[in-house]
């Protein structure tokens, strides 16, 4: 998974400046970071595991996998599904959280099926388990100068966070490596409490675009000198007339075999025609070849204008197209 996580980054010729992922996920966002270092890549400043532990275990006793190959295939409804799991002690905002990864097969009768390929989901889990990401962890990037956080996420209802668990993450925390409780929340952190899940990743993320931004200032003054007054005042003067300057320029010359003073005053230079906007005495210029295009649109909008009038019928359709 973390090969495919970095493919995706390559081909969006992105590095990511914060990496999370909960429970399976969390170990692919850790996996990630180690290949980083490993190949010498910008590391994300920021990797969030949400109640995944780094080291090697027996069956998590929170997995649904079991319990979700036990359900038969088709699937006949969502509220059977919920009633199914709840039978085999999901509970009820699992369950329904569950009924977001089904694909409905047919309408008469409804029938569904997984999203997701169990036996591979299967495969995958057993990787988790025997994926020890502790050397990560207790020899972070944060050891080599690099400017990198890890947050883990505990759920206060998840017994497998021991004690002695948490002392080895405590032992870094000068290197930038922290652990979060979030009460009133089992596995499913994201489902239990999400709102306490948000608060407590956005007060982090919130630090995490100030660093950046200070970065990016300091990174931009040291690149761009400061300029005197005399060195802008030569920039301005050597860059190009813009081209509305131009068109200008050009409006107000003379036409040839012509004196500036046979178009009459209260005329519109050749080229150009006046089209006066809503307030008394403004004037807009228009390239000639707009002229005709305005005017009839002018014409549209106004007989619109008639049609909506006080006291006159209005067909709404009608007045539409005519705009």
């Amino acid at each position: 998974m973390h090969e495919i996580f970095s493919k995706l980054a390559a081909h969006l010729k992105v590095e990511p400046t914060a990496v999370l992922g909960h429970s399976f996920g969390g170990k692919v966002a850790l996996t990630y970071l180690q290949q980083c270092m490993q190949q010498d890549r910008a590391p994300p400043s920021q990797v969030w595991v949400l109640d995944s532990l780094p080291g090697t275990g027996t069956d998590d006793p929170h997995t649904i996998l079991p319990v979700v190959k036990k359900i038969p295939l088709p699937i006949r409804s969502k509220a059977q599904l919920v009633k199914d799991l709840q039978g085999y002690g999901i509970a009820l905002g699992e369950a329904q959280w569950l009924t977001t990864n089904l694909r409905l097969t047919s309408k008469s009768p409804e029938l569904y099926e997984w999203k997701m390929d169990v036996d591979v989901i299967e495969q995958l889990f057993r990787s988790f388990l025997a994926t020890d990401l502790w050397p990560v962890v207790e020899n972070p990037p944060a050891t080599e100068g690099k400017d990198v956080e890890l947050h883990f996420v505990h759920a206060s209802k998840n017994n497998m966070w021991t004690p002695e668990l948490l002392d080895r993450l405590d032992a870094q925390q000068e290197n930038q490596v922290y652990h979060h409780l979030l009460e009133k929340s089992g596995h499913w952190v994201h489902i239990d409490n999400p709102v306490g899940l948000m608060k407590l990743i956005e007060t982090y993320m919130l630090q995490l675009d100030v660093c950046i931004a200070e970065k990016i200032a300091k990174r931009r003054q040291s690149i761009v000198a400061p300029r005197n007054d005399a060195h802008a005042a030569a920039a301005r003067a050597a860059r190009p007339p813009r081209r509305r300057r131009a068109r200008a320029a050009a409006i107000a010359a003379p036409v040839p075999g012509r004196s500036a003073d046979s178009v009459p005053p209260d005329r519109p230079s050749p080229g150009v025609s006046a089209v006066h906007g809503a307030d008394e005495g403004a004037v807009r210029l228009l390239p000639a070849d707009r002229q005709g295009r305005d005017a009839a649109g002018l014409q549209r909008r106004q007989n619109v204008r008639e049609t909506l009038r006080p006291g006159r019928s209005c067909n709404l359709q009608q007045s539409v197209s005519e705009l």
